[in-house]
């Protein structure tokens, strides 16, 4: 009996009986006995029939479950997002929250989305009025934990908690010391004291603004390498943003401080020691060296930083060494050092006194500094 509908009869009969069609309406419509309708109507009956037509169904209920479901992370996307805390924050926090957000949106999604298991909330809101002697004794260790690493300045990581506290009479373990750390959200600034140094000290004082309104203001520097032979010469440069001037610069074998050093004296001597002037470059080992450091300090020149790993902080130097390269170092095959270093020394003149620059409205470095000493004499 059941072969006798088509693919297109019993698609109608499902969709006729879901839209609120009574069963013996639907018979009368196809001819069909009440037996034969619940047959197809079966969710399970129906499922297997359109698998073996290729078909992917969702039944009824499967459709209602994943609707629910929907529903559910929707409403735990909305808690995240309302909530002054993330499911990674310590505990009091989320806590806290789960008080404020609860009465809004419910208290299983909300446990589920702060990450608090039951357990948690049963203790701690449920029976927080009656605490038992766990809940003392962790309330005991979690304020000695906060004492200690206080007093520690906040230096102290678990093991060393672990050492005072037993030393204090209290017994305890390390992986509840962490457990009540992570709860309070305490952290040995010793992991990352040496980052939070970094970014203190180091500071892109730039910022990108590669525009100056005088000369020694701002002077930046970098350092590229060729190789030539089999051997790599490093070339340092020291410019002024004002003009784009090449102030000093240095040619060496070697990639030491000494490269660094050597160009940022002889332009620091050849533009009268200048005052007030920030330098600028990346955090590569020569620039960041105690050596060139104290030199700095010593000419009281005050010193900014590119962020790591991002050039286009230190742009200038970068197009400079782009255009030596282009310009020069990749049209000639050196046959010495020598006859580099003499090539070199002849562009950066050549880049200095003739070769105009459209940063400088097509004038060279040293065409638009001589206008603006000019305007000063006027």
């Amino acid at each position: 009996m059941h072969s006798k509908l088509n693919d297109s009869q019993i698609l109608s009969i499902r969709s006729a009986y879901w839209s609120g069609t009574p069963v013996k309406e639907i018979c009368k419509i196809y001819g069909i006995s009440e037996s034969t309708a619940y047959f197809w109507i079966s969710p399970n009956q129906y499922k297997e029939y359109a698998a073996d037509l290729g078909m992917e169904i969702m039944i009824h209920k499967e459709f209602c479950d994943t609707q629910r479901s929907m529903q559910k992370l929707r409403k735990i996307v909305d808690i995240l997002n309302d909530a002054n805390c993330n499911s990674e924050s310590p505990l009091e926090e989320k806590l806290s929250e789960f008080v404020r957000l609860s009465p809004i949106y419910g208290i299983n999604v909300t446990l589920e989305a702060l990450h608090i298991s039951k357990g948690t909330y049963h203790n701690r809101i449920i029976c927080k009025h009656n605490p038992t002697c766990y809940e003392l004794h962790h309330k005991e260790i979690s304020e000695a934990v906060q004492l200690i690493f206080d007093e520690s300045e906040q230096c102290y990581g678990s093991d060393k908690i672990l050492a005072v506290l037993k030393r204090r009479g209290y017994r305890t373990s390390k992986r509840y010391v962490l457990n009540i750390m992570h709860e309070l959200g305490l952290e040995s600034i010793r992991i990352h004291s040496k980052k939070d140094y970094y970014a203190l000290h180091r500071k892109n004082k730039v910022k990108r603004q590669f525009d100056v309104s005088a000369p020694n203001t701002v002077w930046v520097s970098d350092i590229t390498k060729f190789k030539i032979k089999g051997i790599y010469y490093h070339v340092c440069v020291v410019m002024d943003l004002f003009s784009r001037k090449v102030v000093g610069y240095k040619i060496s074998p070697n990639a030491s401080t000494q490269i660094v050093t050597s160009s940022f004296k002889m332009a620091f001597k050849e533009r009268g020691y200048p005052v007030n002037l920030l330098f600028h470059s990346d955090q590569g080992c020569q620039y960041t060296s105690k050596a060139f450091r104290k030199l700095l300090t010593g000419c009281s020149v005050d010193q900014s930083f590119s962020h790591t790993g991002t050039p286009i902080d230190n742009a200038v130097s970068e197009s400079f060494f782009s255009n030596l390269k282009k310009e020069e170092m990749y049209r000639h095959d050196y046959r010495s050092e020598r006859e580099f270093k003499t090539r070199i020394s002849r562009y950066i003149a050549h880049y200095n006194q003739n070769r105009p620059h459209s940063y400088n409205n097509y004038r060279s470095p040293d065409e638009k500094e001589t206008q603006y000493y000019t305007h000063l004499e006027e």
